[in-house]
C-alpha cells in the first residue's frame, strides 16, 4: 500500500489501506497513511473521517497528529492547529518527564 502512495497511484493506495484497516484496525500509521492519501487526491472529509476513526479507538502517535495538523492548515481550521500544537507539546512534555 505505501508503495502505490509513492508513485502517485492514490486511489490504489486508499484501497489497499482501507483493506489493511479492515482486517486490523488498531494500527495508528494505517490511519495516517490512508488520511495522507485522501489528502492528496483532495478528499478532505474523507480523510478527516479517517482521523477521527483513529482517536474515537484511542489511537495516538505523532505521525497521526502531524497529518491532522497538515489537515487542519488545508482547511484552514486556525482554531484546530492550535490545539493540535498545544497536544503535541504535551506529548513531548510526557515524554521528558519520564
Amino acid at each position: 500500500m505505501f508503495i502505490y502512495s509513492r508513485l502517485g497511484n492514490y486511489e490504489r493506495a486508499v484501497a489497499e489501506t482501507m483493506e489493511s484497516l479492515r482486517l486490523d484496525a488498531s494500527n495508528g500509521i494505517t490511519y495516517s497513511n490512508v488520511g495522507a492519501d485522501y489528502v492528496a487526491l483532495n478528499r478532505l472529509e474523507e480523510a478527516e473521517a479517517a482521523y477521527n476513526e483513529a482517536e474515537k479507538r484511542g489511537i495516538k502517535g505523532e505521525v497521526l497528529l502531524g497529518n491532522r495538523y497538515t489537515l487542519a492548515f488545508l482547511q484552514g481550521n486556525a482554531g484546530k492547529m492550535a490545539e493540535l500544537v498545544s497536544a503535541a507539546m504535551g506529548s513531548r512534555a510526557q515524554k521528558i518527564s519520564c
